[in-house]
């Protein structure tokens, strides 16, 4: 099923040209019709197909969707709108902290795609990095999977400077355990969000990191 067209692409087109409210008020109807109703659907079946694998996945459409109203309290750039629409599909709500999931990005110029865990609190950094240190062989063999490594490439993510004694001397073996986040990401061609068959090429790249995915779960079940 194709969800979207032609007319999404040229909203967000639009609307990196013309960010401000008056606009927005004025294409609020085209907003929601070309855009806000078509993701909404797309996300419930994605969470669907989700759960077709991976039993971690319970969550709606409205927990998992970004608002496309940007925080602007703490940015020079004062555009009130996203340029995009976005979700985090996990366990719980988008934000919810040590849950990894399953992330979408859709704009006029780039899909970008991915997983993992970025939401975590000490803790959830603390439980990460233990399971890495004591199951370094698992770990490195998720990595180095033909299929992640090609499509992912690695982890992602800020790194502490300062890390505790017991993950300090492990650092040069696999630099990833310095991360605050771990996930993983992809771009694809804007362009491709009109094929019939996009949802189920963005299963595929879910697939190939849900593996990592488990890697995190079990990590952060432990504590």
């Amino acid at each position: 099923m194709n969800y979207f067209t032609e007319e999404f692409l040229g909203f967000f087109e639009e609307l990196r040209m013309f960010n401000d409210r008056d606009w927005f008020h004025e294409n609020k109807k085209r907003y929601e019709k070309v855009v806000k109703e078509p993701f909404k659907q797309f996300v419930e079946e994605l969470i669907f197909r989700l759960q077709e694998f991976d039993k971690n996945i319970d969550t709606t459409a409205k927990n998992a969707i970004f608002r496309i109203n940007r925080d602007v309290r703490f940015t020079k750039d004062k555009s009130p709108y996203k340029t995009h629409v976005a979700a985090s599909i996990n366990g719980g709500a988008r934000t919810q902290r040590n849950l990894p999931g399953y992330y979408i990005h859709l704009s006029s110029d780039k899909i970008n795609l991915g997983g993992g865990a970025h939401f975590l609190d000490k803790d959830g950094i603390y439980a990460i990095r233990t399971a890495i240190k004591e199951d370094m062989d698992g770990f490195n063999s998720i990595l180095k999977e033909k299929s992640f490594a090609n499509t992912f490439s690695t982890l992602h993510g800020d790194k502490n400077k300062r890390l505790p004694k017991e993950f300090t001397e492990l650092i040069d073996e696999q630099p990833l355990i310095a991360n605050k986040h771990f996930y993983y990401m992809a771009d694809l061609e804007a362009g491709l969000v009109l094929d019939d068959k996009f949802i189920d090429h963005i299963v595929e790249y879910y697939k190939i990191g849900h593996l990592m995915n488990e890697f995190l779960y079990n990590a952060l079940d432990k504590f």
